[in-house]
């Protein structure tokens, strides 16, 4: 079996040796891909890859069993192929079991996954950055994008070069350009998904108790926003209708107070203030 270089004091494997481990439910979208390369470029490989490998396990899964499986770090490693390196760093967790290894997969996604992030904090911390670059700034927020869209939501915008920023809220405006995604473009349920399947797989739940876990599980489910506004735009009047009632869009703020919009974000708020005291 072949082994890694040791240079450093670090663990550098072969990526033509490492393989995703085919049990993975993260899927690394293009723009994911791209950004991970922006990063590696700027700051190289700052933390390991996790390898593991199971002759047993990897030939049933057709995969050569001297070939490493990612548990974390699939992302890193597609991106460093991109750009043409050779090898990565990583620690061997070949002592974890088939069981042990799975469940290392959901421990490193979804322990990310749960954090909680002070918007304002890194709002600020964003726009300090972007005060002196720019492109610096939305690499660190994951895109241009994405940049503008966690500034907004704490009531910050990028002024004038040398103006600073504004505490001023301004509603975000969303122009549809695009064709009509299909539906599966609108949002992302993979967790939601891989939460309803164990739901279903346990023994020993009341039929209540697992209809609360599979409303509870699509709290998980993610909503591409800028892409529900292209389907509406799309759409005929009673989806239409429907998308504004559900306030997946809102295109009259009167008729979104008349459905009650407002009403369940001062509940949202409340809810929050009595389960956290803030």
């Amino acid at each position: 079996m072949t082994g890694p270089t040791i240079r450093d004091g670090k663990a550098y494997y072969k990526l033509a040796d490492i393989r995703p481990h085919p049990e993975n439910y993260n899927r690394h979208s293009p723009e994911q891909v791209k950004l991970l390369k922006a990063s590696l470029e700027k700051y190289g490989q700052t933390k390991p890859v996790v390898l593991w490998r199971n002759a047993e396990f990897n030939g049933q899964n057709g995969i050569p069993g001297d070939k490493w499986l990612s548990l974390a770090g699939e992302g890193l490693c597609e991106a460093a192929m991109q750009l043409g390196w050779q090898e990565v760093w990583g620690n061997d967790r070949s002592d974890l079991s088939v069981l042990e290894a799975r469940a290392y997969l959901a421990v490193d996604n979804e322990t990310a996954r749960q954090a909680d992030p002070d918007i304002d904090a890194l709002s600020q911390l964003l726009a300090a950055v972007h005060a002196e670059d720019e492109p610096l700034a939305a690499l660190a927020a994951g895109g241009e994008d994405e940049l503008r869209r966690l500034l907004e939501m704490a009531g910050q915008e990028p002024m004038g070069e040398g103006e600073g920023y504004s505490r001023k809220v301004e509603t975000p405006v969303y122009t549809p350009k695009n064709p009509k995604p299909v539906i599966g473009d609108l949002y992302d349920d993979v967790k939601t998904r891989h939460l309803i399947q164990n739901i279903e797989a346990m023994e020993g739940l009341a039929d209540d108790e697992r209809a609360f876990l599979r409303i509870a599980a699509q709290r998980h489910t993610v909503l591409h926003f800028n892409k529900i506004a292209d389907y509406y735009a799309h759409s005929a009047k009673p989806m239409q209708g429907l998308m504004e009632e559900s306030a997946l869009v809102i295109i009259d703020f009167n008729k979104a107070i008349a459905l009650g919009f407002c009403e369940l974000v001062e509940d949202i708020a409340l809810q929050i203030r009595d389960e956290y005291g803030t």
